[in-house]
């Protein structure tokens, strides 16, 4: 999944709570997040 920007619209929230789920259901899993957060609002919560 490729995001570009921390955007809340974009679905970067949903990524990270979802996070959890995956990882009780696959075994090998690696999430690697990298970028910018476009507003402090989005990076705060």
């Amino acid at each position: 999944m490729f995001l570009g920007n921390y955007v809340k619209t974009k679905g970067v929230l949903e990524a990270l709570y979802a996070a959890p789920e995956v990882c009780a259901k696959n075994k090998d899993v690696v999430f690697a997040f990298a970028g910018e957060w476009r507003d402090e609002e989005s990076k705060t919560i």
